[in-house]
């Protein structure tokens, strides 16, 4: 009997045991299935909620190696700008650009991005990127260095991804925060170091064809405006002072000495929900009515805003090697400028109108300890 019962309690264990991995496998099979199904949902329909809950799954590193690198691939393969021709003889940019926001927490990812030419032995590459950990993962990258001569050229963009989830812990920290009596107590807190358990990788290749014909015959932006147009331009762009921003330009002979030319007081520029792109140069026309460009602008001399966004671009007085040292007064000038839409081959077309904004600005010098002027004589 008692040899009967122990076979029998065996039996049992292993039946029991038979079950569990069954269970556990089915499982697994269960969550891959699932998994799968939200990619392909994804792929039909990427969203922004998507786009999160894929990420936490590999942050977490709750996946698959291989559907970790699929989910990689997935979120990280790109969308091509481009245009459909380009001059001879000008350099042809074309953009990446990874469409949501890709949020991770604190891990350790590294993305390479490499640019390949069928007719060049060495790739040319445009860019080796760290993923700051606990940031994210998003942007427009512009890629260059493409054949200038006339034909149809080949090239290969190749992005390259390793990412280790984090492996999270508590430690405890005393005094806590909180209303009393918690902040006498120890506090949890979560936190995340790189795992050795998992990687995920990936590799996302991206042709890219270029159609170089004979200058004139390339793609061209095209200039619209209306009176209907001009207005809702106008109402979706705003301008603020911003007199405490300084800025440093250049290097000035004043009375003998080199001094440290500064302008001080901008412009800030808003806008919201444009009805159209806006691509513009600046420059500045002083209260003479002289025009001064923007030669050697602080930032940027051109502005690309993109229809149906949202932001603000600081927009900085003329160098100020250009100008007397006191206070001025002017208007800054944004005129259309269908070439500012060079790093935006997506943009097809432009408003071709102009505006205007006041501006106040200070320019002052400080000496700078190099030398005197030498004299003529």
């Amino acid at each position: 009997m008692t040899r009967y019962r122990y076979a029998m309690i065996a039996a049992a264990v292993v039946f029991l045991a038979a079950g569990i991995g069954a269970a556990m496998h089915h499982s697994r099979q269960a969550r891959r299935r699932q998994i799968e199904q939200l990619l392909q949902d994804y792929a039909s329909n990427p969203t922004e909620p998507g786009t999160d809950a894929l990420a936490e799954m590999i942050s977490v590193g709750e996946v698959p190696e291989d559907l970790g690198g699929r989910i990689l691939e997935t979120l990280l393969t790109p969308s091509v700008h481009k245009r459909s021709s380009y001059a001879s003889g000008t350099e042809p940019v074309v953009v990446l650009e990874i469409p949501q926001a890709i949020y991770i927490h604190p891990a350790s990812a590294r993305l390479i991005m490499r640019l390949e030419h069928p007719d060049r032995p060495a790739p040319n590459h445009n860019g080796e990127i760290d993923i700051d950990p606990a940031c994210c993962i998003t942007g427009r990258f512009l890629l260059k260095g493409f054949p200038q001569e006339k034909g149809v050229h080949a090239a290969l963009a190749t992005i390259e991804c390793t990412f280790k989830p984090g492996e999270y812990y508590h430690t405890w920290s005393w005094p806590g925060n909180g209303s009393f009596p918690g902040w006498l107590l120890p506090q949890r807190q979560k936190n995340s170091r790189p795992s050795d358990s998992v990687a995920y990788k990936c590799t996302v290749g991206i042709p890219i064809e270029l159609n170089i014909v004979e200058p004139g015959r390339e793609e061209k932006v095209r200039i619209v405006s209306s009176p209907d147009l001009a207005e809702a331009m106008k109402a979706s762009l705003s301008a603020t002072p911003d007199p405490y921003s300084i800025s440093t330009e250049a290097q000035v002979e004043l009375q003998g000495r080199i001094l440290d030319a500064q302008c001080k007081g901008a412009l800030e520029v808003s806008y919201r929900d444009l009805p159209e792109n806006f691509a513009f140069s600046v420059s500045f026309m002083d209260s003479a009515g002289i025009m001064h460009k923007a030669r050697d602008w602080s930032r940027e001399e051109r502005f690309t805003l993109i229809k149906g966004t949202k932001g603000t671009v600081t927009i900085h007085p003329p160098p100020a090697n250009t100008l007397l040292p006191g206070k001025h007064e002017g208007r800054i000038i944004l005129k259309a400028l269908s070439e500012a839409t060079d790093r935006y081959p997506e943009v097809k077309q432009i408003w071709g109108g102009t505006l205007e904004f006041p501006i106040s600005f200070e320019v002052g010098t400080d000496p700078l300890p190099i030398h005197d002027v030498d004299s003529d004589d």
